[in-house]
C-alpha cells in the first residue's frame, strides 16, 4: 500500500488486482476481509459487483439449459429425463424403496414427485 497526500491528509492507496486501479484503502472502495493482509479484499467493490453479475447471469443460463434438456413434450405428454449418474446415492435410495413397495423405478420416481407436489 502506498500513501498519498490529498488536501493535506495522508491517505493509504490500494491497487485492485482486477482492474489495476489505485483507490483509497477504505471500506468505501474495498470490502472488508478478515483474511486480507490489510483487512480489506484485494478486489475493489466495482469489480466485485461486475464479477457477481457475470456469474449470476451465466448460472441462470446454465440452469435454463438444463431444465430445457430435462423436459420434453411429445403429443401433449410431458416427459422428464432425470440423470442419476452424478447422484448414485439417490438411485440406491430409489432402488431400495422400489424393492420395499414392489414398484418399478420409473413408477417410484413419479410417486415421489406426486408426494412432493402434494405436500
Amino acid at each position: 500500500m502506498a500513501k498519498v497526500k490529498i488536501e493535506g491528509q495522508s491517505i493509504e492507496m490500494r491497487r485492485c488486482t482486477r482492474c489495476q486501479a489505485e483507490k483509497p484503502a477504505t471500506a468505501e472502495h474495498f470490502s472488508r476481509s478478515k483474511t486480507g493482509k490489510h483487512g480489506l479484499c484485494s478486489i475493489c467493490k466495482e469489480c466485485r459487483k461486475i464479477e457477481r453479475a457475470e456469474r449470476n447471469s451465466s448460472t441462470k443460463q446454465d440452469d435454463d439449459r438444463q431444465l430445457k434438456a430435462m423436459f420434453r413434450e411429445i403429443e401433449g405428454i410431458l416427459y422428464v429425463a432425470i440423470d442419476f449418474q452424478d447422484h448414485p446415492e439417490l438411485m440406491d435410495a430409489l432402488s431400495e424403496a422400489c424393492r420395499k413397495e414392489l414398484r418399478p423405478v420409473p413408477h417410484q420416481i413419479l410417486w415421489c414427485i406426486r408426494q412432493a407436489l402434494a405436500a
